[in-house]
């Protein structure tokens, strides 16, 4: 009697900026992706979503704890069929921010390294995800969505709002943070990191975190969709 041999599976790790390649004159790489999960592609941006979205918007509501999800920082891994199934991350301590309101939840942080955590407001934790992952990543991967797949700009935002929702309808307590930390406000603070760094900071290596100065505010796509 003959055994078949298993292939072992493991688990896939891929940076979300490559989900932005679209080769020139080739199919893009979340196509590919897409059509190996087996899924439409509206039940994979909700896999997506479950998997880096909610893990952020836990740390942001239940923590007051941000970093910035930017494409090199922010891994996607995902099964066999390359179905998104959890986030991991890298090198996050130098954007790491926290709240400067007292939460219960971080009681537990040590003194001496609460002290080199920057303490900002709400509005700026907020602005790490608005900005690292909504503004310069899902705004590029709503056009591919919408170019190669048909799927509409407007129906790519109104999934992510119907996420951020469903993650307040399962962890409906503390509510108040939902305000506090509030994702859907109708304008966001516009951070200009290049600005920044060619006009104000420079790239030279220094001890402490450069500033972030906002210059105006924009709309925010995830109040436009209600």
């Amino acid at each position: 009697r003959r055994l078949s041999v298993l292939t072992p599976c493991h688990p896939q790790h891929l940076t979300i900026t490559p989900l932005l390649h679209v080769p020139e004159e080739d199919t893009p790489l979340v196509r590919t992706l897409v059509d190996r999960s087996g899924l439409g592609l509206a039940e994979w941006l909700g896999r997506l979503l479950e998997s880096v979205l909610n893990p952020l918007l836990h740390l942001l509501y239940r923590y007051g704890i941000a970093f910035s999800p930017h494409g090199e920082n922010t891994i996607l891994v995902s099964d066999c069929s390359e179905v998104p199934s959890r986030l991991a991350v890298k090198d996050f301590a130098a954007d790491l921010t926290i709240s400067n309101d007292p939460l219960p939840e971080r009681d537990a942080l040590p003194d001496d390294l609460a002290a080199l955590v920057p303490r900002r407001s709400p509005a700026f934790l907020c602005q790490h995800i608005q900005s690292g992952l909504l503004i310069c990543h899902f705004r590029y991967l709503s056009d591919i969505c919408e170019d190669h797949f048909g799927f509409p700009e407007r129906s790519f935002w109104r999934l992510v709002r119907e996420y951020v929702l469903a993650y307040q309808e399962r962890f409906p307590a503390p509510a108040e943070r939902y305000t506090t930390f509030d994702m859907l406000a109708p304008e966001i603070e516009r951070v200009c990191l290049h600005r920044n760094r060619l006009l104000l900071n420079g790239y030279a290596d220094r001890p402490e975190r450069p500033t972030t100065p906002e210059y105006g505010r924009v709309r925010n796509a995830l109040a436009e969709v209600r």
